[in-house]
């Protein structure tokens, strides 16, 4: 009886903790930031059309990643080289391995255990992981948790310049794709924001079922081609101006991140013991 009554604490402190700083990052929308992801509004866009009860929670991610920005930050992308197709063996080969650290102010001291991202990104392999919380943790924070952080990642995945090369940084082939990646960089903030700019975007949501793991990679993987598909189209379409997307590829983006998303919060419902 004790322990259910700390328990219930603890999860309504986690609850009240989260909201907190859900009212912070919201209000944080009035200040232009670049952070290299979909913007707030539409992290949030996508949750609440998707059916998220507190849609704004899709935004923590985006700034709990400052707690350890070079760990955590692999997380929300995955660098795929441009001619990259994505399947469920591909997901698994970018993930997050155990590995054994020692600081270079302690030369020759115990090693610690750390987890430590593939370079490239992980996010394929987060969106899995996180479906695996959601299906059999028993604790309510834990999948609040989960929740906030596969609307977020769902997000990340239909933005297409989450899956393409990134600046000087290794692909997940371990190659630099560096003219791709100078002209990734110089137009993110551009991508990031573009269906911010869409006025009276109409949904047209897909019906997908998620009953299994592997409908998950299927679709994951389905939408990350998509992705790097056009990314690849507003690269090479017009070799002079590398064009940005249209109203309706990034709507039909936003519309990819709905569908999977609303399916994934089917299929993960759970019912828990206040």
């Amino acid at each position: 009886m004790y322990w259910n009554k700390r328990l219930t604490q603890g999860n309504t402190y986690m609850a009240k903790r989260i909201e907190a700083l859900a009212v912070v990052l919201c209000a944080a929308l009035l200040i232009p930031v670049s952070g290299y992801g979909w913007t707030c509004r539409t992290h949030m866009y996508i949750a609440k059309q998707a059916g998220m009860k507190n849609p704004e929670y899709a935004c923590i991610p985006d700034a709990s990643r400052h707690d350890n920005y070079r760990l955590l930050l692999p997380f929300h992308y995955h660098n795929a080289a441009p001619d990259a197709v994505v399947d469920s063996a591909y997901i698994d080969r970018y993930a997050v391995i155990e590995a054994l650290y020692v600081p270079k102010t302690e030369p020759g001291g115990r090693p610690i255990k750390i987890m430590v991202p593939h370079e490239a990104g992980v996010l394929y392999w987060k969106i899995i992981e996180l479906y695996r919380k959601l299906k059999t943790t028993e604790a309510r924070a834990d999948y609040d948790y989960a929740v906030m952080c596969m609307a977020h990642f769902i997000g990340d995945l239909a933005q297409p310049l989450h899956n393409y090369p990134h600046g000087a940084e290794p692909a997940g082939d371990g190659k630099v794709y560096r003219e791709i990646g100078r002209w990734a960089s110089s137009v993110h903030d551009a991508f990031d924001g573009r269906f911010d700019a869409v006025e009276n975007p109409v949904m047209k949501i897909k019906a997908i079922t998620i009953a299994s793991e592997e409908d998950l990679r299927r679709e994951v993987a389905m939408l990350a081609n998509e992705s790097i598909a056009l990314a690849k189209r507003c690269y090479n379409d017009d070799p002079l101006k590398r064009r940005r997307m249209t109203d309706a590829e990034v709507t039909a983006r936003i519309e990819d991140a709905v569908s999977l998303l609303r399916a994934v919060l089917a299929d993960c419902r759970r019912t828990f013991m206040k």
